[in-house]
């Protein structure tokens, strides 16, 4: 008569390595949280400095000024120009390139176009806005 007390080697290798693919799984799932994190936190920067500058440029169409520079039709989402270009650092330390574009929409309004890329940390992706603003 054997003693069927306890757990045999091959069974507890098979049991090992089933809690080593779970324990292995799970460290991956945490790895892809924390990336998706701040692929999020990075978009969200994006978004809100984005809509800063939609903002500030929406300030300048209400203003009652001849001379609203701000607003003048022009700009490239793509390449830098002067007046429609800036950089932002935020206080995470990122910084930011900020391009608009401002065209001529109808009966007297302005359409803004924000795009806004990360240069530090470098990442891919970008944010654009758009709006309409009334301007006469």
């Amino acid at each position: 008569m054997t003693n069927d007390r306890g757990f045999s080697e091959i069974e507890l290798i098979v049991s090992l390595v089933i809690f080593m693919v779970g324990v292995l799984g799970a460290v991956g799932l945490i790895g892809a949280g924390y990336r998706y994190q701040g692929q999020s936190k990075l978009e969200t920067e994006m978004t809100v400095l984005a809509e800063t500058k939609i903002e500030e440029l929406r300030a300048f169409a209400s203003t009652d000024l001849a001379d609203t520079v701000a607003l003048n039709i022009g700009g490239d989402l793509d390449v830098d120009v002067v007046g429609h270009v800036d950089t932002v650092e935020t206080s995470t330390g990122w910084v930011f390139v900020r391009r608009w574009e401002i065209v001529a929409g109808p009966a007297g309004t302005r359409e803004i176009t924000v795009r806004i890329r990360p240069l530090n940390p470098p990442a891919a992706g970008q944010a654009d806005l758009s709006t309409t603003v009334l301007h006469e």
